[in-house]
């Protein structure tokens, strides 16, 4: 028996991976992957995130840190930073984990399977 893998419609995995909205994700790198090789500017933003967390300036240390994590070409960080707060989106392999931040308070969320509706026993 020869089965067609291209007509098999994998329905469960739709469901779980489904996307909401049109979402512009950046070119991801998957597999074994290191950055141990990094400039070193990004590891004067590593010094710099410590120094002001330290210091308790929460928010250049947020900062720097996010820059340090940043990989340029794939744009696998972004923030900005509004009224005292940094709201940041990290891409870690196949997960979007959207994070905010202040001087007391630090949030993250990421979505790692859809259901609509509730699986009774």
């Amino acid at each position: 028996m020869t089965y067609n893998f291209e007509d098999v419609k994998m329905d469960i995995f739709s469901r779980i991976f489904k996307t909401y909205g049109q979402t512009q994700e950046p070119e991801i790198q998957f597999g074994r992957y290191t950055d141990s090789y990094k400039p070193d500017e990004k590891y004067d933003c590593w010094n710099r995130s410590n120094d002001f967390f330290e210091n308790e300036k929460y928010l250049n240390s947020y900062t720097n840190f996010l820059d340090f994590l940043t990989v340029d070409k794939q744009k696998n960080v972004t923030y900005s930073v509004n009224q005292g707060v940094v709201t940041f989106t990290l891409y870690q392999g196949s997960k979007i984990i959207n994070c905010s931040a202040d001087h007391v308070r630090f949030c993250a969320e990421a979505k790692i399977a859809v259901m609509n509706k509730s699986i009774s026993a």
